[in-house]
């Protein structure tokens, strides 16, 4: 009689043709990797920024760090690409090529990278400088991107039959 009193277990939601839920796909192509370009185009141009104005540049100088105007100029080339990368992406996502999720996920772990790569690179500076970083925003990055690296690969391998073209 306990049985009968019980509710059924909520099915999984599926769209009119059977598939699974596609709303993280639609968000990723409708507004997702437009908003990370856009955001990597603007710390790009905040980067830029920094690299022209003559105080900072003759400050590093002083101090002894001219490596790090480098630094930034790579920096700089590094995510403007990274968000023409994330464009490319979002048009290979809307055709569902098949190589679009793997390409979403070689993008964070790119991130990743470049993100623990400045923040060796702003540990060292700051220890030979004398300052501190501030690690909580520094590793933050990092920890989104490995964060959304296993929420694409298991999401996308759901949905592996959709990338087929």
């Amino acid at each position: 009689m306990a049985n009968t009193l019980q509710k059924p277990a909520p099915a999984k939601k599926k769209d009119p043709s059977g598939q699974p839920s596609m709303k993280w796909y639609d968000f990723l192509k409708d507004l997702g990797l437009y908003l990370y370009a856009v955001v990597m185009a603007l710390i790009g141009c905040v980067t830029i920024s920094g690299l022209v104005n003559p105080q900072a540049v003759e400050q590093l100088k002083l101090l002894g760090a001219e490596y790090l105007i480098t630094v930034d100029m790579i920096s700089c080339v590094l995510q403007f690409a990274l968000a023409a990368y994330a464009v490319l992406i979002r048009f290979a996502l809307a055709k569902k090529k098949a190589k679009a999720p793997l390409l979403l996920v070689l993008l964070h772990g790119a991130d990743i990278v470049v993100n623990l790569a400045l923040l060796l690179i702003r540990m060292d500076a700051a220890d030979m400088l004398g300052q501190q970083v501030d690690l909580v925003s520094s590793i933050l990055p990092i920890v989104v991107g490995g964060a959304l690296v296993v929420i694409n690969l298991i999401y996308f391998h759901k949905r592996k039959a959709l990338f087929q073209n």
